[in-house]
């Protein structure tokens, strides 16, 4: 794929492998091995590539991404997983348990918000709606759980314990906060 780009650009420009060669420091058969995508090129050697052709090298850096192999995908969704039944586990016993008092409710709304503030400043270029999607999904879940389980019961087990609004603070912070790397700050979508 990257070979395909650098012959189409180079044919654009009206280069000759020889001239691209020249103009890159490199070998010409280097230029020819790239084309034909023979190997996976270096950094340097595409570094000096885009310069002697007059583009970015971040043109190249979609075309470099690999696959993901299934192995880690499902490590990843295993994290998930675990990670999102972690946080349900949190809230719900800080706000359901027959034991909660004022203080595990309050720890329960300071953690909802601050875990998925945590996770949001972690995850900068995600989206908002993945982001909710891989992290909050628990959430959602729980949320669900809760009104068709206790439907009759919806105020007393879910607004008057704090689980509802727990899990609501927790969905808006993972969709509404974004982290501005470059700048340092923090931003309401």
């Amino acid at each position: 794929m990257i070979g395909k780009k650098v012959r189409e650009i180079r044919i654009r420009k009206g280069l000759t492998q020889a001239e691209l060669a020249k103009k890159s420091k490199l070998t010409q058969r280097t230029i020819q091995r790239v084309e034909l995508d023979k190997n996976t090129p270096r950094d340097y050697t595409l570094k000096q590539i885009s310069t002697a052709l007059g583009i970015d090298i971040a043109m190249f850096d979609k075309t470099l991404e690999k696959p993901k192999s299934l192995w880690a995908s499902l490590l990843k969704l295993s994290w998930l997983v675990v990670l999102n039944i972690f946080l349900m586990t949190v809230i719900g016993y800080a706000t359901l348990d027959s034991n909660a008092n004022t203080n595990s409710r309050i720890t329960a709304f300071l953690l909802s918000f601050s875990l998925p503030f945590l996770i949001a400043s972690q995850t900068p270029k995600t989206t908002s709606w993945s982001r909710v999607l891989q992290y909050g999904s628990g959430f959602i879940f729980y949320l669900i759980l809760i009104v068709v389980q206790h439907y009759n019961l919806l105020w007393s087990v879910g607004f008057k314990t704090g689980l509802i609004p727990c899990l609501i603070l927790g969905l808006s912070t993972l969709y509404f906060v974004k982290y501005n790397g470059n700048r340092g700050t923090y931003s309401l979508n």
